[in-house]
């Protein structure tokens, strides 16, 4: 590999895979497929994960804080929801008798 700076390390394949470890501390890791086989759980203590692709999940995904796009929130949607009714004439319809929960 090539323009490595001062102190930094890398190791690499002959098919082009490699682990650099930067300058800055950072750690660089180029390769077609990353798996990661842990059989309890797998931790990233980190305040921000970002993908410049899709994010694909089998099973359920948990939040402990609210989830949100870039119109909303699922907190504001179930309270819109929640609070809505519907305007059939006088008198206008209950809210919804099954919250969204």
């Amino acid at each position: 590999i090539k323009g490595l700076k001062d102190g930094e390390v890398a190791i690499y394949s002959d098919e082009g895979d490699s682990i650099i470890l930067k300058r800055g501390n950072k750690v660089e890791v180029n390769t077609k497929q990353y798996i990661v086989n842990a059989e309890e759980k797998a931790v990233f203590n980190t305040p921000l994960i970002e993908a410049a692709g899709g994010i694909k999940a089998v099973g359920n995904i948990e939040s402990a804080a609210d989830i949100k796009d870039k119109t909303s929130t699922i907190a504001t949607m179930r309270e819109q929801f929640n609070l809505h009714d519907h305007p059939h004439g006088e008198p206008n319809t209950d809210k919804p008798n099954q919250k969204m929960e």
